[in-house]
């Protein structure tokens, strides 16, 4: 276990105590200008999502078990980015000879972005994001301090550091003294030949594969069909001899987030005024979309990836060791020292792609239909589900367990952004292991279980889970229309196909691609 240091702690303590130009809370998150800074996808800075469940206390309840999942803060764009980004505002400024209106700031615009690291701003967003995290769960706080990981990439274990030093502000705020600061952090490394539940890259049939690798980005390239040429063509009507090119729209739709982040007060930059509102829910859609078909629900392997953090969420829940067979770290996490099973608060920080994994292994989305590509899903048909909803930077997921007078058994509660997700996912999770069988085969299932799902496996037997999950949907709705009439719709569909082609005697067929006969020779 590896302890670090803080270096310039009073400076970073400050970051929170400047008062920004635009409202950044540690509740809230940032607020400023939601109608597009809420429509940035994964690079929407935090912000709390609406929620159609209190995520209050219930009366008569105590939490007893928090786990946080955090994407890491705001940070520059990437290595690679960053160059292309730098080549979009070359290339304006050597063609276009006269910027005026909406477009007079890039006459003196210089790109000074870096690369790869976390940003003052980023900086700030995981200071509050600590503040928070202590403030919600102040009783268990006030006992204890939780057991913090992070993957290995610099920003991720500076946005670890960053939570700490946040959480450590809240807690001494009333004089009190603590000596355990700075707190242990666990740093997982990253890259090839190391095991890390907080890093993907090790299943290569998914990595390496372009039959799964390539799902998201052919999901962003037909969407942008639909919208991104009449941006382009704006564009270059308004700035004469700009020639730019699709991709130079997106890089320069980038900048408004990327250079908004860059401040240390997160002022909105003006590139976010060179585009509607309406064209910035496009660009929503399309990052919403590349997650959705990357690693989320709409990939068949997407779920594998996060398989190894679930059985270790698991584990820290029933207090007992992990079961997994796939990405989880045996040297650490079969050691207490480093794998904990008895403590009430427990920090991850990772990235974006990977928590989009891990939701999508939980089956917390499974009840969306799948995400169209020609045209915007509303959140209520996505089922809540948006790049910016799940995964902002400095993202926040709270698994709490709490014990309620009057019952037996603990309580579970998933809350992601402030979000409540609702109690609709069981059953997706049954449709997943039913329609993706090669997850019985990579996943530490129980015996009991999976003779349970195999029971689904003639065109009848669909044909009545369908059926009995479109009930139960249904029946959810007799108080209240709400937007699961789509589950229920879609559900019923489904059982009546199945029971068609039953009566027609028709064979059932499994799909090799999702594991039906033939996945042993898929897999390497």
């Amino acid at each position: 276990m590896v302890a670090h240091g803080h270096e310039g702690d009073e400076e970073a303590a400050s970051l929170s105590l400047q008062p920004p130009k635009c409202v950044d809370t540690p509740e809230r998150g940032y607020e400023c200008q939601p109608q597009i800074s809420q429509h940035w996808g994964q690079y929407s800075p935090f912000f709390t999502v609406p929620s159609n469940i209190p995520d209050v206390l219930p009366p008569d309840c105590n939490i007893t078990f928090a786990q946080v999942l955090l994407r890491h803060g705001a940070r520059d764009p990437t290595a690679s980015k960053t160059n292309l980004y730098r080549d979009t505002i070359q290339k304006l400024k050597a063609n276009v000879q006269r910027f005026s209106g909406e477009y007079a700031f890039l006459d003196s615009f210089t790109y000074t972005l870096g690369a790869d690291q976390l940003t003052v701003f980023g900086e700030r967003e995981m200071i509050n994001s600590g503040i928070a995290f202590y403030d919600r769960y102040e009783r268990l706080a006030n006992r204890s301090i939780p057991f913090t990981r992070a993957s290995g990439e610099e920003r991720v274990v500076k946005s670890a550091q960053n939570f700490t030093q946040g959480f450590h502000q809240a807690r001494t705020s009333g004089k009190q003294v603590d000596a355990s600061f700075p707190y242990p952090i666990l740093e997982i490394l990253e890259g090839d030949g190391f095991n890390n539940t907080l890093n993907h890259g090790l299943c290569t049939e998914f990595e390496d594969n372009e039959t799964f690798s390539s799902i998201g980005n052919e999901a962003q390239q037909t969407f942008l069909a639909t919208f991104l040429p009449s941006v382009t063509a704006r564009l270059n009507a308004d700035l004469v001899g700009a020639n730019l090119t699709a991709t130079d729209t997106i890089n320069l739709m980038d900048l408004c987030p990327f250079t908004t982040v860059a401040s240390s007060v997160g002022t909105i930059s003006p590139f976010c005024n060179l585009f509607t509102e309406d064209e910035w829910h496009h660009y929503d859609y399309y990052q919403t979309l590349g997650k959705y078909y990357g690693y989320g629900p709409g990939n068949p392997l997407g779920p594998t990836q996060g398989v190894g953090f679930v059985n270790e969420l698991i584990a820290r829940m029933t207090g007992k060791p992990v079961n997994d067979h796939t990405t989880v770290n045996r040297t650490l996490d079969d050691s207490l020292e480093t794998f904990p099973l008895s403590d009430a608060l427990y920090v991850d920080v990772s990235h974006d792609n990977d928590m989009t994994a891990i939701f999508s292994a939980l089956g917390l989305y499974n009840g969306s239909i799948p995400l169209s590509k020609t045209f915007i899903d509303h959140r209520d048909r996505s089922k809540g589900y948006s790049a910016a909803w799940t995964v902002p930077f400095a993202g926040r997921a709270y698994f709490e367990k709490m014990k309620c007078r009057g019952k037996k058994e603990e309580l579970v509660r998933i809350i992601v952004n402030g979000r409540v997700l609702p109690l609709e996912t069981i059953s997706g999770l049954i449709l997943i292991f039913v329609e993706v069988p090669l997850l019985l085969r990579i996943c530490p299932t129980s015996e009991r279980f999976d003779v349970f799902i195999r029971r689904f496996t003639t065109n009848y037997m669909r044909a009545a889970m369908y059926t009995i999950m479109s009930v139960i949907q249904w029946l959810s709705l007799i108080r209240k229309t709400t937007s699961l009439v789509a589950s229920a719709v879609l559900l019923l569909a489904a059982a009546i196909c199945y029971l068609i082609a039953g009566l027609k005697g028709q064979g059932f067929v499994g799909s090799k691609t999702l594991g039906g006969q033939g996945v042993a020779q898929m897999i390497v």
